[in-house]
């Protein structure tokens, strides 16, 4: 909350640096494309530049509006990809966006691809990456996405128990809160196995053991 209410000020006394550039009506779309990738390049070397945002009141807040900026190519992008389709590249930009290290821009970019079709590559990103994400509000529909990847559940399941094993204690309690999609009769010992190997009564075991149980009462009805 305190991150959010900090980027709702930066903005408030910012709003002249919000300047995320339009998408040319009069240019082709990979035009189009090519002057997004551009902005998205010169906001992440805008140390380099000397060009990134800034809020005298409060430096901190620089981190908010130059994501917000970045945030808001990636709005573009989001558009563009309606009007276009998807292209290669336009992945790849999303995919990266994905390991920025801001919350916001990551929230963005896994928002971005649930409206994508379904790729192996892409969920391969999102499983190797999702061991360092941090950040609830992330999280959750970070692992939203990989329900789309029944085929995969092997490698999703090798994911999550390494997350519940030896992930951070947030990112190992949302992974058990929200595991209950993934459950099988195929796969439930497997995480009755993790489940027992887990520290009693802690919160990630509380929230695997009720996503078992319920899996359990399925079987059975």
């Amino acid at each position: 909350m305190r991150k959010v209410k900090n980027l709702m000020r930066a903005l408030s006394l910012m709003p002249v640096l919000l300047i995320a550039a339009p998408v040319l009506a009069g240019s082709t779309g990979e035009e189009q494309l090519q002057a997004i990738s551009d902005q998205l390049e010169g906001l992440e070397k805008c140390d380099e530049t000397q060009s990134c945002p800034q809020d005298p009141t409060n430096p901190r807040n620089s981190y908010y509006l130059l994501g917000e900026q970045i945030n808001g190519e990636l709005g573009n992008l989001e558009e563009w990809q309606r009007q276009f389709g998807e292209s290669e590249e336009s992945r790849a930009i999303v995919l990266h966006y994905l390991g920025y290290p801001n919350e916001f821009v990551q929230l963005k970019a896994v928002t971005i691809l649930g409206e994508m079709s379904i790729d192996d590559a892409t969920a391969d990103t999102l499983l190797n990456r999702l061991p360092r994400v941090r950040d609830k509000e992330v999280l959750i529909p970070w692992i939203a996405q990989l329900q789309r990847y029944p085929h995969l559940q092997q490698q999703i399941d090798n994911t999550f128990a390494n997350i519940l094993q030896r992930g951070s204690f947030e990112a190992a309690r949302v992974v058990a809160e929200n595991i209950g999609p993934f459950l099988t009769a195929d796969n439930l010992s497997f995480y009755q196995q993790i489940h027992a190997q887990l520290p009693a009564n802690s919160a990630k075991a509380l929230a695997l053991g009720k996503a078992i149980d319920r899996q359990i009462a399925r079987n059975q009805s």
